[in-house]
Formats: structure tokens, sequence, C-alpha cells
């Protein structure tokens, strides 16, 4: 079966490169520097993969594509010793790439790629010193405690400096496109108040674009939600493609567990949830597992190696779907133990605790 979601991934990634680009994106690319033949990557940044390949046919390569918002991409050779970032929306842009330096390859026809740069120029030389301390810190075995504790505060010091120069960058070019993305990328790290003072700086047409209506859901609209509240409904559909309430598990014990096939913790906590659900759905217990992949492919690849046979339900749009943000999922796996009423009794409960609770409640049940 994973040789068979390869194999069309392959394809899917030619075939991508050969389209019109219609009303998504397209990069036309020049290359010197390089023989026709050699492979040239699109890398997703949201999604942590290459998802297109484009052959270098005289001196040229192509991609194309669709995105929902600002998004960020890197074209890099093989090697990924060389790459460019490239920040997009469904528009057609054109990239130089001089003797196969992609790093500084010229990008025209996006105004939103002068805003990234703009960014990026402000950004890259503080992620470089921090990139060089973390390397000095990889020589564990050379370094004494004094020059290690010296290494680390000047780390947490740059990175106290990468977290104001954000703040101030999203402050004063509040007009600009990229600052959504950017925001929408570092709540966490700002907090919910500040980012929403951020947010309220942010003009008009910027809140209305996908990643400032991501914000308003975040801010707004998103749940806080506490051991003794009533789970509100969640509809998602299965592997199939079937809607799936959790409501429809009214008057059962339910787990509600986020989890994501590239999340090692998660792999583990399904071998126990196999014996969980194995001793206790015959009593009436349920699990309804909402899946934080991008993919379906690897969702479904899981499913099938890891035999899992209770409820699985997904959005495939990882942790920037509407249900991550509405629940605030900052960290996998995270789970919520519901009572036949709606009302969550447990949050995190997981290993020994899981079992013992379900043991007390169908021991007296029984």
């Amino acid at each position: 079966m994973r040789n068979k979601f390869i194999v069309l991934s392959i394809v899917l990634l030619h075939l991508a490169c050969t389209k019109p680009a219609g009303d998504g994106f397209e990069i036309n690319g020049s290359l010197s520097g390089q023989s026709d033949g050699i492979e040239v990557f699109l890398f997703d940044m949201q999604k942590g993969r290459d998802i297109q390949k484009s052959i270098l046919k005289d001196g040229k390569f192509r991609f194309y594509g669709k995105v929902e918002g600002v998004e960020k991409f890197m074209i890099h050779d093989a090697t990924f010793q060389s790459h460019k970032t490239v920040w997009l929306e469904n528009s057609m842009v054109e990239m130089e790439v001089i003797k196969a330096d992609f790093e500084s390859a010229h990008v025209i026809g996006s105004e939103i790629q002068k805003e990234g740069e703009l960014w990026e120029e402000l950004i890259t030389p503080l992620y470089k010193k921090r990139e060089k301390l973390n390397k000095q810190l990889g020589n564990e075995e050379q370094l004494d405690d004094s020059l290690k504790s010296r290494i680390n505060k000047e780390i947490a010091t740059i990175d106290k400096e990468i977290t104001e120069q954000k703040h101030d960058f999203i402050k004063v070019h509040s007009d600009f496109k990229v600052v959504s993305l950017l925001l929408f990328e570092n709540k966490e790290v700002f907090g919910k108040e500040n980012t929403r003072v951020l947010y309220a700086n942010i003009k008009e047409d910027i809140k209305s674009n996908y990643w400032g209506k991501k914000l308003d859901l975040y801010l707004n609209h998103s749940l806080d939600l506490s051991v003794g509240d009533i789970l509100p409904d969640i509809l998602l559909p299965d592997i199939s493609g079937k809607n799936i309430s959790i409501e429809s598990y009214r008057g059962n014990y339910v787990l509600l567990e986020f989890w994501e096939s590239a999340c090692h913790a998660c792999i583990d906590e399904n071998a126990l949830l196999r014996d969980v659900y194995r001793n206790y759905h015959p009593q009436g217990f349920e699990i309804y597992a909402v899946s934080l992949d991008h993919e379906k492919s690897n969702w479904q690849e899981t499913l099938e190696r890891d035999s899992v046979s209770w409820n699985t339900v997904s959005d495939l749009k990882g942790l920037n779907g509407d249900i991550a943000i509405r629940f605030e999922i900052e960290y996998l796996p995270l789970n919520y133990l519901i009572d036949p009423n709606g009302l969550i009794i447990s949050k995190n409960i997981r290993g020994s605790d899981l079992m013992d609770k379900l043991e007390g409640i169908y021991s007296n049940i029984e």
C-alpha cells in the first residue's frame, strides 16, 4: 500500500508542473549554471515536505498550484544546500537563478515577495547567529558548564530579540499582507492578549484575508475548555468522506483524542487505545479521534498500520484548520474524556490513569 502512495505522489507532482495556473499561482523560473535534466523542488513550509518537482529543460523550470492565503515555500536543488524562500498568493511570478545560486535568486511579479524579503532581511541575521550558537552547543563534550551557560544566555537574548523584531515588524507594517500570516504563526509566542492588540492594529482588508479570518477565529471564537464544561459538537468527515458528529455518541462515555500520524507520542498512544477500546467498547465506550494530518495518505496508512478500529475524522488542515484553532491545540496528543451528557470529566488522561478511570466507571455501572 505504501508503495502505491509513493508512486501516486510522484505522478501527481509531475502532473502539477504541466497544468496551466488558471486562478492559482504559477512560478516560471530560469536557471543558469546547471545542465538540463536536473531536478528543482518546491517545498511547502506549512506541510514540511516537497510538493512538486520540476525537471530543468532549456534552462527553465515551472511550478503550479493554488493557495488559500499567503503561503511560504522554498525552491531548492536536490541537495537542499541552495534554496530560496518564496512568498506566494494566487498570481504569476518569475524567478531568475544565476549560476545555481538559489539564495540570491531574483523574484519579480509579486508584491508579497517584496514584503517577505523585507522581513527576511531583518530577521535572517538573528536566526543565523542563533544557529551558530546551537552548533557550538552540539559539541557538548568539548564545553564546560560555564561556557554552556554563557551560550544558553546568548541564545535566550537572541530569542527575545527575535520576538521583539516580529512584534515591531507586524506593528509597523500593518498594511502588509504577510503580517496576517506572521501574526498567526506567532500567536502562541505573543500570547492571546498581545496578539489581540496587534490584530486590532492591522488594516481592515488584511483582517478579511485568509489568515486574518483565522486570527479572528482564534481570538473571538476559540474555546478554553476545562473539566466541568459541556463539549460543543464537532462534525468532520471520516476516512471515507462520511460526516460524523461527536454528539451522535451522546449517552456513552467518549474519549475525544487529537492526534497526527507524524506525532510519535500519538502513535505510542494508539497501542494503549487499542487495549482500552477492546476492553470497554463492548460496554459502550467510544473513541472519536481527530487527525491533524495534512495528507489523507498518511492518515490512512497509519490507521491500517496501527489497526485503528474506532472512528477517526479530519479536515486535513493540520494545526491551521478551524477545528485545531477552535480548540487552541498547541501540542499533541491532547484528549478529553466526555460523559454521556457531553460533560468533560477529564483532560489529558492517558496510560494507567485512563484505564483506572474507565474501570471505575464501568464497574459502577455494572
